[in-house]
């Protein structure tokens, strides 16, 4: 199963689930009924997006143990970044020096 039809199919169950919860009896023996009624759909619908919950962060623990591999072996501290000899250097000029511009945000602060 995909990724994507995963979440999907977990954007379906809470939907699913939110409809069993919302629905509403007028008395209170209806409520009562349609609770123990719809009681064992919704514990199904909640113990397969549970699943579907485990599976995600399952992958997602897989990638990040990939990406945390891929980037010890390759000396880069952050998986799919660029090396850091080919990040461009902040001018020495700029560093502590803030460039003045008029913004929106300034006129409002100027005010205060």
């Amino acid at each position: 199963m995909t990724k994507r039809s995963l979440t999907t199919e977990m954007e379906c169950n809470v939907r699913q689930m939110l409809k069993l919860i919302e629905d509403d009896g007028d008395s209170f023996a209806q409520k009562a009924e349609m609770y123990y009624k719809k009681r064992p759909e919704l514990i199904s619908l909640v113990e397969e997006f549970y699943r579907g919950y485990k599976s995600l962060v399952e992958r997602f623990d897989h990638n990040t143990s990939l990406c945390d591999l891929q980037s010890q072996a390759s000396g880069v501290s952050d998986c799919g970044s660029e090396t850091p000899s080919s990040m461009p250097s902040p001018s020495p000029r700029k560093m502590g020096h803030r460039i003045s511009t008029n913004r929106a945000a300034g006129v409002f602060l100027a005010r205060l």
